[in-house]
């Protein structure tokens, strides 16, 4: 539902500026209101960390770096007589592997060290509703808040005997605040941070038939970028985005090989990006 709102609001910024108005042309708007509104793509990479905590012990983990792609749109201006209204739409697609360090437990009850390769892949969006407040000719301070959803699959059925498909989801809220300068008349930079929770969060087994619940939890956001106007309508951008979240423990839960839990995990997700956009 998330990744249709996206492409919906990404489909219809360009109406909603048009609609805005007293929205200045974008050849005369202030820096930051140019700077925040683009249609954009990019491309980087992802640093993906989660580790799953048993009764307070390290489980296991899996840590790697993945190729990140991500397009969006945003934009902002006067909408219904409210000035310098902030809406943005935005998706990151991310493939790569990670490695895995756990262990393994025989049926003898024997338990040993074992590490292998995972090949992932996860999905995110994000909706952003914001009020800038200030002189976006100068600086802006901008609260907002947002809606995500958030898709990782890990697949270590082929580097990993033992292995087998695992997708975990969740969706999210948040609220936050944007702090933008202009550092020249063609360069703004941007700071934001957020905190909210997670929920309805699931992970799922196919090959054991299993979907199961996971308790909500804290999740906290921080950024940094800088975009520099090459052309009154061409953007470049730098990016990092680090995103910080945990699952809860879920109830037992039957298996082909018997009774089982996912236990309490912590994930840290940081993207690393350059963009090029068109200004609206």
């Amino acid at each position: 539902m998330i990744s249709r709102l996206v492409l919906v609001l990404i489909a219809t910024l360009p109406a909603a500026a048009a609609y805005g108005q007293d929205a200045a042309p974008a050849s005369t708007a202030p820096t930051i209101t140019r700077a925040n509104s683009q249609v954009y793509a990019g491309f980087g990479g992802q640093r993906l960390q989660y580790t799953e905590v048993i009764e307070g012990y390290f489980g296991d983990s899996e840590i790697g770096k993945q190729y990140d792609a991500s397009v969006g749109a945003s934009w902002q201006g006067d909408l219904l007589r409210i000035h310098d209204v902030y809406v943005r739409g935005q998706a990151w697609f991310a493939r790569g592997k990670t490695a895995y360090t756990g262990f393994l437990q025989y049926s003898s009850g024997a338990v040993v060290p074992f590490d292998s390769s995972t090949d992932v892949e996860s999905t995110d969006y994000l909706l952003r509703l914001g009020k800038g407040l200030g002189n976006p000719a100068e600086g802006m301070i901008m609260p907002f808040i947002d809606v995500g959803r958030h898709r990782w699959v890990r697949d270590s059925s082929r580097s990993d005997p033992y292995g087998y498909l695992e997708v975990y989801k969740h969706a999210d809220v948040d609220v936050g605040l944007m702090a933008q300068g202009c550092l020249s008349e063609r360069l703004v930079g941007t700071i934001e941070i957020s905190a909210g929770s997670t929920f309805a969060s699931q992970i799922g087994v196919p090959s054991q038939q299993v979907s199961a619940g996971l308790k909500h939890e804290r999740l906290f956001g921080a950024a940094l970028s800088f975009d520099y106007a090459i052309l009154r309508r061409l953007h470049a951008r730098i990016e990092y985005r680090q995103t910080d979240f945990r699952y809860g423990r879920s109830k037992v839960f039957d298996t082909t090989l018997g009774p089982a839990y996912e236990p309490d995990s912590l994930s840290y997700q940081g993207v690393a990006m350059i963009t090029l956009g068109y200004g609206l």
